[in-house]
């Protein structure tokens, strides 16, 4: 049996009631249970974020074939029934984020950037022996933590194979706040043996505002295809939105959106 894994922290926004009720339908259709966690306690003193992590420490989750970790800003396309549960997946799968590297690159950020990427995984390397991806220019390749599936195998063994998350977050302490968190904690350890599998990124096509962080109004990233399965809506706003509009926006190009937030 597979299992489907949402959870969500303080109170509750509309998009993320939507989020929970569409896995639930989609789970139904693939013949895969869901679980729900409302407020969970979290195993780590590093905050909520690291509840991404559970099934990993979590014991209860060991006894599924696979777990599919989604965040709660990720939505299934209209219609979906492509099975996640049956692609290729040594012990754990994540999608790529494409343009990243170009984008941090430009420094829109002042604090996600290619530089500070470079220093973690220097920091990564020399401590923990990561071996963290990079491309042809040796740039960091971005894996998006969205949307994440484990293997039995991988979850009964991450204890003994993952760095203790104290050690990590020291281990970071110079750098942003960002690069201690979910994201880069399992990009850090995925890739510290032959274990890691890229999922396609129609699994998690993401839509948010790119460009300069003090533009004042900057486009949507939107690379969604006819193949899209998973939509990952992380342009602000959302809370604010009907389910009516979420149902658009999650299967519709921007361009054609009715209305378009400032």
């Amino acid at each position: 049996m597979n299992l489907i894994y949402q959870f969500w922290s303080g109170g509750q926004p509309r998009y993320a009631d939507v989020s929970r009720r569409w896995f639930q339908e989609y789970a139904e259709k693939i013949g895969a249970e869901y679980l729900f966690l409302d407020n969970p306690k979290s195993f780590s003193t590093y905050g909520e974020y690291f509840n991404a992590c559970r099934p990993l420490f979590d014991k209860s989750f060991h006894k599924y074939d696979r777990v599919l970790y989604l965040d709660m800003d990720i939505f299934p396309v209209e219609g979906c029934i492509e099975n996640i549960f049956e692609v290729e997946c040594k012990g754990i799968a994540m999608a790529e984020e494409p343009d990243q590297v170009n984008q941090r690159k430009k420094k829109w950020s002042n604090t996600i950037h290619a530089d500070n990427d470079k220093l973690w995984k220097r920091k990564l390397e020399s401590r923990f022996q990561s071996n963290i991806p990079v491309d042809k220019e040796g740039y960091v390749r971005t894996f998006n933590s969205g949307v994440v599936l484990y293997t039995q195998e991988f979850m009964q063994s991450a204890q003994e194979r993952f760095i203790k998350i104290e050690r990590y977050v020291d281990a970071c302490i110079t750098l942003p706040k960002f690069y201690s968190l979910d994201q880069n904690y399992l990009n850090a350890n995925a890739f510290r043996e032959d274990y890691f599998s890229p999922l396609d990124v129609e699994w998690n096509r993401q839509l948010y505002r790119y460009g300069p962080s003090a533009q004042k109004f900057r486009p949507i990233y939107d690379k969604r295809t006819e193949s899209t399965k998973f939509v990952h809506y992380q342009v602000r706003g959302r809370d604010q939105l009907t389910e009516q509009i979420l149902q658009e926006r999650i299967n519709t190009p921007a361009k054609q959106w009715s209305i378009i937030d400032a």
